[in-house]
């Protein structure tokens, strides 16, 4: 396990709205997104790899960001916050190793999001494979 910081822009259970949001962020800030690949799959209600993705283990499946990155995703809060609801999602903006330097990212941020805060997380940083 390893400390992370992690930006969360806002919370919510409508993953539309929140990509809407993000990429009005992107736009009105200039933060990349970077979604992984995953988007939201309509058959099962919930954000994925597409089905056909070349990655056969994760294909069809969730996975978290969790190396430092300043980029915009919509992830499931509770991959970050253990007493999240399973099915709260979170506009995340990034995932640092320093606490300082997500603070410094969080001010940036909060000139187009003053509600932005800021997360301590504990993530596994092994294989996931």
């Amino acid at each position: 396990m390893a400390t992370k910081f992690v930006i969360i822009v806002r919370g919510g259970t409508d993953y539309n709205q929140l990509r809407r949001q993000m990429m009005s962020l992107s736009d009105k800030s200039g933060w990349e997104v970077d979604t992984l690949g995953r988007g939201f799959i309509q058959e099962t209600g919930q954000i994925a790899l597409p089905i056909n993705h070349e990655d056969e283990l994760y294909a069809g499946h969730y996975f978290h960001k969790r190396y430092d990155t300043e980029s915009l995703s919509v992830e499931y809060l509770s991959a970050y916050q253990e007493s999240a609801n399973s099915d709260i999602l979170a506009l995340v903006a990034g995932i640092y190793s320093d606490r300082s330097t997500a603070q410094e990212a969080l001010k940036r941020l909060k000139r187009y999001e003053p509600e932005a805060y800021l997360l301590e997380s504990q993530l596994y940083m092994g294989c996931a494979h």
